[in-house]
């Protein structure tokens, strides 16, 4: 595991992203992935990952493939790439969910 991306948070690991980490730009410091939010906040079910995304702000969200990750060691995703949100958005989805 590479500690400048995947990290142990609660007991869950974590996809986290830098802007030296991919090739574009994003808000905030940093993007997590939103499936890995849902995880850490024990949403359920085949809509967790949606959960999370309805707090957060359409610019905040980004879809990530692997071709955008320039350091290898990160864990693969999801061939069509995966959502992940600013740390922007990170602070409303925990404040505005109802989990503890």
């Amino acid at each position: 595991m590479n500690k400048d991306l995947e990290l142990v948070f609660d007991g869950h690991e974590v996809v986290l992203l830098t802007k030296k980490c991919v090739n574009f730009e994003f808000k905030g410091d940093f993007i997590i992935a939103a499936k890995d939010v849902a995880s850490v906040l024990e949403y359920r079910g085949d809509r967790a990952t949606n959960h999370v995304l309805k707090f957060c702000k359409e610019n905040h969200v980004y879809q990530v493939k692997n071709s955008d990750i320039l350091n290898r060691n990160v864990r693969k995703l999801n061939n069509a790439g995966e959502k992940f949100i600013s740390n922007l958005s990170l602070n409303r989805v925990m404040g505005q969910s109802a989990q503890p």
